[in-house]
């Protein structure tokens, strides 16, 4: 069985720390598969069961056993440091490189360990700890988001590209449509298990634009836009003009929520049909940024 290491805080334990992931006493590593549900319902007096609502995913709280080799004093003290943070940080395994999830520690870590000395009387450790996490946002993310390019391309396309083919040979699709001057159709694909959430970016111009995921039948209309570029936030729930260059989010000034009526539009898992629709279109680009999304 190979060495597996985890990469936290942008440090990865194996090469700076020569820290690996362990496993249990059968030999085999231990991951959590699925995080805690918690169904939502209410009861009613004088009522037998009650009424479902909904069921959502609860946060994960899990352990990674890891042990370290010959670990010096020094490497001690910058382990320590790289776990102490207080904001939510990026965890990678060795074997799913091209997803994260954020992560705080969750507890205390106790480690036993085995001293030696090398021949020159450095101080050196063998140790085994537990690392106890919580991921408040139970879902992992693409490392590179879908308008990544180069990287998006090399890094996902090794992982999905042949189950895409599998989807009726369609390949994977653009993320950008451009060139909008009357209604088109066009497919989005989510490599993930759950739904991503979009940020849609427009540039150019038009009247009652109408951008529908076919799949869902969830829609929103942009009522006017003239030589601008509007941002559709669906991770934070905001409308602001902006644009989307080269993947990244630019020339955010102002909200725009007079201009948006519908639904904020999510990705499926899998492909997903998009319409757009439209008076006096002529839209330079619509781009859609999401990271794939798994449990």
């Amino acid at each position: 069985m190979s060495l597996e290491s985890i990469t936290l805080n942008n440090i990865h334990f194996g090469n700076t720390f020569n820290v690996w992931k362990g496993s249990d006493s059968t030999g085999l590593f231990s991951e959590q598969f699925m995080p805690e549900n918690e169904v939502q319902s209410e009861s009613v007096l004088g009522q037998n069961g009650a009424y479902f609502f909904n069921q959502i995913y609860k946060p994960r709280v899990f352990n990674i056993p890891l042990f370290g080799e010959h670990l010096t004093k020094d490497m001690i003290k910058k382990l320590q440091q790289t776990l102490s943070f207080n904001t939510p940080k990026k965890l990678i395994y060795d074997t799913s490189p091209h997803k994260f999830i954020w992560v705080n520690i969750n507890g205390e870590i106790d480690w036993r360990y085995v001293w030696t000395q090398d021949k020159y009387y450095n101080d050196l450790y063998n140790v085994l700890f537990e690392l106890p996490l919580i991921a408040l946002d139970p879902f992992y993310y693409s490392y590179y988001t879908s308008l990544d390019n180069y990287d998006y391309y090399n890094d996902i396309h090794s992982v999905f590209a042949q189950e895409a083919m599998d989807f009726g040979n369609k390949g994977i699709p653009s993320n950008i449509i451009t060139n909008i001057t009357s209604g088109t159709n066009f497919d989005i694909y989510n490599h993930g298990n759950m739904e991503a959430q979009l940020i849609i970016g427009l540039k150019g111009s038009g009247k009652n634009i109408n951008i529908i995921n076919n799949n869902t039948s969830k829609q929103c209309i942009i009522s006017n836009m003239v030589n601008e570029g509007i941002l559709i936030n669906g991770q934070k729930g905001q409308i602001t003009d902006g644009e989307i260059v080269n993947g990244q989010i630019i020339n955010v000034h102002s909200l725009k929520t007079g201009l948006f009526d519908g639904d904020f539009i999510e990705l499926q898992s899998g492909y997903n049909n998009f319409s757009i629709t439209g008076t006096d279109l002529d839209l330079q680009s619509v781009s859609f940024l999401f990271r794939h999304t798994y449990i």
